[in-house]
């Protein structure tokens, strides 16, 4: 999540931080520190991230780095079993 992405969206949608600390259970310090970058996106947990994106009518992936998101999809395809072609059946190339 980069600085000004997370106060452009929620300064689009109309709510403050102490808004959105309210409807997403976080403290407004975090959402602070979030929003000024003194919490890397690596480290936010993606639960938190789902949780700022439904409070401010957006989606999860538009709050986080794409280089981030690039990674995570990443992982989760390289820890898919081999031969399964992400729908479940196992399907080989």
């Amino acid at each position: 999540m980069t600085k000004t992405r997370l106060a452009r969206l929620r300064a689009e949608s109309g709510l403050t931080q102490m808004e959105v600390a309210a409807m997403t259970g976080l403290r407004q310090s975090k959402i602070s520190d979030i929003e000024c970058g003194r919490r890397s996106s690596a480290k936010i947990p993606l639960e938190t991230a789902a949780k700022l994106a439904m409070a401010i009518g957006v989606h999860a992936e538009d709050l986080l780095e794409m280089d981030l998101l690039e990674r995570i999809t990443i992982t989760a395809m390289m820890n898919k079993p081999n031969g399964d072609d992400g729908r479940g059946n196992g399907r080989t190339a």
